[in-house]
């Protein structure tokens, strides 16, 4: 037994197929920013910040050398005072101490950032590549499928329905209330002048021939009868 399929509106099946083209753009754009982040933010961790701490901590080193050089100069001023004035000095030299542990800290933390990144984005990837196949694949085989029962159903609406049948048979009798017995007696009589004349009038294409055979028949069975 053939399927049939319950179609009420060709038009719902367009503005579905508009909307899975939709989802999939969407989806495809949002991982395509999601991947772009994603490299954006390794690259910034591998290439900026841990050459920036890196740099950070040789000038902080240099700094603090000099801290340390102001702070032995200035004591070696007043090497021979009773009072030694250097707490500006020996604020400097802290203050470049904290300087230098911050920055030593942010290298490591660059550096250990790194393998969690890279742990998140294989997480990500296990989850996004199936979807992203998902989206080259099934969806637009679905979309590819849905445009064509879309045509199939137009095609299919603006064919013209079928005409009834006309038979060439007269139902004379049948509206007359004559039985076959009759119908066939009908039939096999003799045609008699003018019903010949009539029928080759009707059926031009009847062999000529046979209409003076019918009418001399009737002369005929005429001739007797008187």
């Amino acid at each position: 037994m053939a399927e049939t399929a319950n179609v009420r509106s060709i038009d719902a099946i367009r503005e579905f197929r508009s909307s899975l083209i939709t989802f999939s753009d969407d989806a495809r754009n949002a991982l395509a920013s999601v991947e772009m982040e994603l490299r954006r933010t390794r690259n910034w961790l591998e290439r900026d910040q841990i050459p920036y701490w890196r740099t950070q901590i040789k000038k902080r080193n240099e700094q603090l050398s000099e801290a340390r050089a102001d702070l032995f100069r200035r004591r070696l001023s007043q090497s021979n005072s009773d009072a030694i004035s250097d707490s500006d000095q020996k604020e400097a030299v802290k203050k470049m101490e904290a300087r230098l542990r911050r920055a030593e800290q942010m290298l490591e933390k660059s550096k250990s950032w790194i393998p969690l990144l890279d742990h998140a984005i294989m997480e990500y990837h296990g989850r996004s590549v199936p979807l992203s196949d998902l989206l080259g694949g099934d969806v637009m085989n679905a979309i590819a499928t849905l445009e064509r029962m879309t045509r199939a159903l137009d095609a299919y609406v603006a064919t013209a329905p079928p005409t009834t049948p006309k038979f060439a048979t007269r139902r004379a009798d049948k509206d007359d209330g004559a039985g076959p017995a009759e119908t066939l007696a009908s039939a096999a009589r003799p045609l008699d002048g003018d019903e010949a004349n009539a029928a080759i009038a009707t059926n031009p294409a009847r062999d000529e021939a046979d209409a003076p055979a019918q009418a001399g028949s009737a002369r005929d069975d005429s001739g007797a009868t008187s």
